[in-house]
């Protein structure tokens, strides 16, 4: 089975504020990757833009930060184990139902919406 990338998906317009540019979790299959200081460097830089907005209430600490990102490595992998040993073409069933049920167009508009809004490290332009 092809293993596939996985990584901790920050808007852009968060991106921008904060200036981050970097990673902070990343899944390749079977290892869950965490850079610890992109995550309390983002947790900061998060927290600092709270501040200035005077929005305290809504701090976060790396510890959550890195739970949040933990978590979603690991729904990534039980993901990638339903399709490795139950269904291999379980996402492309469900895509080609959507499409089916919602229209290509609609589908590939959202998907592009979402990778605008969410894009990856690789993509992310600041």
């Amino acid at each position: 089975m092809k293993v596939s990338y996985n990584e901790f998906h920050v808007s852009k317009k968060i991106r921008d504020v904060c200036q981050f540019d970097g990673r902070m979790f990343a899944s390749t299959g079977n290892v869950i990757l965490a850079n610890l200081k992109n995550v309390r460097a983002f947790a900061d830089k998060l927290n600092k833009e709270f501040d200035r907005r005077g929005q305290k209430d809504k701090r976060i600490s790396a510890g959550s930060l890195n739970a949040m990102g933990l978590i979603d490595e690991i729904f990534h992998y039980v993901c990638m184990l339903y399709r490795r040993d139950k269904l291999l073409e379980s996402f492309k069933k469900v895509l080609a139902d959507l499409d089916e049920l919602y229209t290509k167009e609609a589908i590939d508009s959202m998907l592009l919406d979402f990778t605008k809004e969410f894009p990856p490290v690789e993509v992310y332009q600041g």
